[in-house]
């Protein structure tokens, strides 16, 4: 074996290795509520790699049907009334806990992140694989920060 052959291998072996440690980390993944988020969350860095991870989901025609938002500290206060509204909305009769779940899941996390899913019209794509396309890039921001 010639020795950039070898090179090469061991090129393929690190990648392997990665890619390995990648799935790993993606199996050992868990649903966390916005309770148990605390300070500090991820860096700016971090979100910046969530995000890069995200862009690479499966896009037909790269029509782009998905944005990702940082919602700023000073504008969870009005998120929260939009979830608290939202949830009145679905059940009239809610009130206490309930409300005040919902309402956490905007004040409470130290970094907020939200998936937009923007459908377009295409022939070509129909609006339920834009959505899947939302939905992958969602599932593909790994947890960076562990």
């Amino acid at each position: 074996m010639s020795s950039s052959e070898m090179t090469s291998n061991v090129g393929l072996r690190d990648e392997n290795a990665d890619g390995l440690a990648l799935l790993r980390r993606m199996w050992a993944r868990r649903s966390t509520s916005p309770r148990h988020l605390v300070a500090p969350g991820p860096t700016d860095e971090e979100i910046r790699q969530l995000m890069r991870a995200a862009s690479r989901a499966p896009d037909h025609q790269r029509l782009k049907p998905f944005r990702f938002l940082t919602i700023p500290r000073d504008a969870r206060e009005s998120l929260a009334d939009v979830f608290e509204a939202a949830e009145r909305e679905l059940d009239p009769s809610i009130g206490g806990e309930k409300l005040e779940r919902a309402r956490e899941k905007a004040l409470h996390a130290p970094v907020l992140l939200a998936v937009v899913s923007r459908l377009q019209a295409n022939d070509e794509v129909p609006e339920i694989e834009q959505r899947a396309s939302a939905g992958a890039a969602l599932g593909g921001t790994v947890n960076l920060t562990e």
